[in-house]
């Protein structure tokens, strides 16, 4: 099985997560809402059966990142996500603190077919 590692700076605060098999979380299809940079992730705002769904993701989904999915604000996506530690909201963006929690992050965002 192929495995990858995706590193994400937040602050001076590093994740490191596995990610790549699909029992980590898995793919998705759903109305892409907004995208919005936080201290912990790039927040990615979801559309599907009526409901918000607000989900953390990869910094790099965020406007300006390597992987910039905000052209496809307002339009259906296939998303993936991974379960991740990331900074826990109790931290408050703190680069000092180390306090982790576990959640669904999306790794991808892609115009869905």
């Amino acid at each position: 099985m192929r495995r990858v590692v995706l590193v994400t700076m937040v602050g001076a605060w590093m994740l490191a997560c596995g990610a790549g098999d699909a029992a980590d979380g898995g793919e998705a299809v759903a109305e892409l809402a907004g995208l919005e940079a936080g201290d912990v992730a790039c927040y990615v705002v979801l559309k599907a059966d009526g409901e918000e769904l607000y989900l953390e993701g990869d910094f790099e989904l965020c406007p300006g990142g390597g992987s910039d999915a905000s052209g496809l604000i307002g339009k259906k996506v296939r998303y993936t996500t991974t379960t991740a530690q990331v900074m826990a909201g109790s931290c408050e963006g703190d680069p000092e603190c180390t306090d982790t929690e576990e959640v669904p992050l999306v790794l991808t965002v892609v115009a869905a077919e």
